[in-house]
């Protein structure tokens, strides 16, 4: 019984010690939870803007921290720009040496990882099985943006998956895996006057102009229709 309850008392001194830190932690920021959101990219596009949207949510109850896996384009970066405005140099990204992301993290000491997509789709497995080691100190959440991938297909199990819609509540339900559903908020813009607007494209507002906006440059057709 001596060496269990020499155990027991260096658990007990080990928890204290542990409440202790948590309380100044919490003291010095305000208990505000430090959230490391990982992207597989940031080009602009639907992802990206859902994510942007989360930040800017969160911005002032969280600690904010944002990984760009991979750089797939230096052109399209609106939402790329609008996270780094909000959260200057919290923002990383990583070059060709992904192992770079567990260094991240080492130094973020995040309260939770927020994959923005599957990492079956873009995180290298070696790096997945440190990141899901059983004995890791945060939580792991995910949002799938695809609608490709089947339930079978999950290799990973996060301790929660956070879904853009019903539909992939209901579709991955099955995993057994906590589901909480986040969908993009509605967002009411004001139509800017159409006279100005042509004329700051450049375009007559005296002609019907089409628009044919695509992840690509702008293609403009403009004629009398």
């Amino acid at each position: 019984m001596g060496e269990i309850d020499s155990l027991r008392r260096a658990s007990y001194s080990l928890r204290r010690a542990l409440h202790d830190v948590k309380g100044a932690i919490d003291e010095s920021n305000g208990g505000k939870p430090r959230i490391l959101f990982v992207a597989p990219h940031m080009s602009t596009g639907g992802m990206p803007q859902y994510l942007y949207k989360k930040i800017e949510t969160l911005v002032e109850d969280a600690e904010i921290y944002c990984v760009e896996y991979s750089n797939v384009s230096d052109a399209y970066v609106v939402q790329k720009n609008r996270i780094i405005n909000l959260i200057g140099p919290k923002y990383f990204q990583l070059g060709e040496d992904k192992t770079k992301l567990l260094e991240i993290i080492e130094s973020v000491c995040p309260d939770v990882i927020h994959f923005d997509d599957f990492v079956e789709f873009f995180v290298d497995t070696e790096i997945c099985k440190t990141i899901f080691s059983p004995n890791r100190p945060y939580y792991i959440f995910e949002t799938c943006h695809s609608s490709n991938i089947k339930p079978e297909d999950k290799l990973w199990a996060p301790d929660k998956l956070v879904m853009v819609n019903q539909w992939m509540v209901d579709k991955f339900q099955g995993l057994g895996i906590p589901l909480d559903l986040l969908e993009y908020p509605i967002e009411n813009f004001i139509r800017p006057d159409r006279t100005s607007v042509l004329e700051l494209l450049g375009l007559d507002p005296n002609k019907n102009s089409i628009l044919l906006a695509t992840k690509h440059p702008i293609f403009r057709i403009t004629g009398n229709l």
